[in-house]
């Protein structure tokens, strides 16, 4: 799930909505397999019916409207652009949440990295919008036994089916804010399963687990599917009645009828509210404990090594200086241990968002920025910014011309009021480097574009830093 406005504005407050709200957008995103190499990626969101100005129309109605605009720009150029209106009509003035807005947009798309821009806004009131841009990954299906992102979905109503969410047969009504609220609430996913007749399975097991915030296993639940056809979809009701409130983990495995054989695996997280099962405290551990439980008491060699490293990326001058007077396994384990726990925005739970976001830009940085230079991509420039920074709000991409060598922009919103970064492949060997930044603290040079840009520099072996 990534963040238009926010990602989850606290899960009391999306239940508790009473008065008109700014607009706010949750989305999420889902990758199925398409048709001539083609992904089916999907954009689902839901807002408040409160979020929007209404305006009485000439029937007597009034009428909320949003005007959604979807732009997705792959590194190669390839653009797909989606425009469209969600409205909601009312026979009274809406005053009162009562309910989440749901929708859904999809696109087809060649698999590859791109830069997606979102955009929402109320007709009635323009002011009243909100708008991000971010890099996505399009994955590739291959012929092996490969599944579906996880789609979780609201809850089957009789009677009241939608068409716009109908697939293979059953209602796929999206959930793209993860929660399941009531006092005997179900956690309702789709999934899709494929190649399972090519890959001779003649049937395949489902396995959904359900771990607690602190990844210890609730309860699973498997679900045996004939695999006789290539195609396999799969929508579940589990009942989680007994779960107390609060964030939990949906492992869903596809694995084969003995249980030897795990095809494909992925974890999301969801968010239980059950009014009568209040949150349990989690127990409390001495920091002994809190380190031995931790990975990093069983991490050394090579994988200890690459960690120290990698810590230095973000780290401060002074951890920088003890770290590298530390020689004992022990004493590193517990430095990587320290460090991270200082970091953790939420130590009330046993996962580290900082780290995870971390992983994930060092992940993305290897896929995308690896080059003859650097075959590992997070010692790149674009690729130690993206550790340090995150995702940037924009990348603007200039390839090759008569003018100019290959260079990007990175934007940065949400630091210092809105910073940027220039990485200039002046060696034309697929090294983008860093050459100026508006960033106080990093490298400077406001005469960069003459310097590096230029297609003849005075120096085409100059060094930037």
């Amino acid at each position: 799930m990534l963040p238009l406005a926010c990602l989850i504005c606290g899960l009391l407050a999306a239940v508790v909505l009473s008065a008109a709200q700014s607009l706010d957008v949750i989305p999420d995103m889902s990758q199925l397999r398409g048709s001539a190499g083609l992904t089916r990626w999907e954009f689902h969101y839901s807002y408040a019916d409160t979020s929007t100005k209404y305006v009485r129309n000439t029937s007597g109605q009034y009428i909320g409207e949003v005007h959604f605009k979807l732009e997705l720009v792959s590194t190669a150029g390839d653009t797909s652009i989606a425009e469209w209106i969600a409205e909601n009509a009312s026979p009274t003035p809406v005053t009162k949440h009562e309910r989440f807005l749901t929708g859904i947009q999809t696109l087809y798309l060649k698999p590859a990295q791109y830069l997606a821009r979102i955009s929402a806004v109320d007709l009635a009131d323009t002011s009243n919008a909100v708008r991000n841009s971010f890099p996505i990954v399009v994955r590739e299906f291959t012929p092996k036994i490969e599944m579906s992102d996880v789609i979780f979905t609201q809850k089957t109503v009789p009677g009241a089916i939608d068409s716009r969410f109908m697939r293979n047969g059953v209602q796929v009504m999206p959930n793209s804010r993860h929660d399941f609220i009531g006092k005997d609430p179900s956690l309702s996913v789709y999934l899709e399963v494929y190649n399972t007749k090519s890959n001779g399975a003649d049937s395949i097991a489902v396995e959904y687990r359900i771990l607690n915030n602190v990844k210890n296993e609730e309860f699973a639940v498997l679900r045996q599917q004939p695999g006789s056809t290539e195609g396999i979809a799969q929508r579940v009701d589990i009942p989680i009645d007994l779960l107390n409130t609060g964030v939990y983990y949906l492992v869903t495995s596809i694995k084969s009828t003995d249980l030897v054989t795990t095809y494909a695996s992925a974890a999301d997280r969801f968010f239980v509210l059950n009014p009568d099962l209040p949150p349990i405290a989690a127990p409390k551990l001495t920091e002994e404990e809190l380190f031995t439980n931790s990975e990093w008491s069983v991490t050394e060699g090579t994988r200890l090594a690459l960690e120290l490293e990698l810590s230095d990326v973000i780290a401060t001058p002074t951890e920088r200086t003890t770290r590298k007077a530390l020689t004992e396994t022990r004493a590193q384990q517990r430095y990587l241990f320290n460090f991270w726990s200082s970091r953790d925005p939420d130590p009330s739970t046993m996962e580290n968002e900082r780290l995870i976001t971390f992983r994930e830009m060092f992940e993305r940085a290897q896929k995308f920025y690896g080059n003859p230079t650097f075959r590992e991509g997070w010692r790149s420039d674009r690729g130690l910014v993206l550790m340090k920074y995150g995702i940037p709000s924009e990348i603007e991409q200039y390839v090759q011309s008569i003018d100019t060598k290959p260079y990007e922009v990175w934007t940065y919103r949400n630091l210092q009021g809105g910073v940027a970064f220039y990485f200039v492949d002046y060696q034309l060997m697929q090294n983008h480097k860093l050459v100026h930044s508006t960033l106080r603290g990093e490298i400077r040079n406001e005469k960069w574009r003459e310097m590096y840009a230029k297609p003849f520099g005075s120096d085409p072996n100059a060094t930037a830093r």
